[in-house]
């Protein structure tokens, strides 16, 4: 999961490094975006952001992925 502005090079340019290394990405602005869908059905979630993305909306996202998984374990 990639966080930050749509129209941000720095976070684009980390939406393409792992494109390029064939991981499947998500680029969200917001913890709403996230496709907990398709979330849940990963055994592992990355989470980065674009430098100027505000750490409280990377707290966000990271609190709803956590969530993803109950036990907090390895995965989340």
């Amino acid at each position: 999961v990639v966080v930050g502005d749509y129209i941000s090079g720095n976070t684009r340019r980390l939406v393409q490094v792992a494109e390029d290394q064939r991981v499947t990405c998500f680029h969200v602005e917001t913890a709403s975006e996230l496709p907990l869908d398709r979330l849940r059905n990963c055994s592992r979630v990355g989470l980065t952001a674009g430098a100027s993305t505000p750490r409280d909306i990377v707290d966000e996202v990271c609190e709803v992925l956590a969530g993803l998984n109950p036990a907090g374990g390895e995965g989340a």
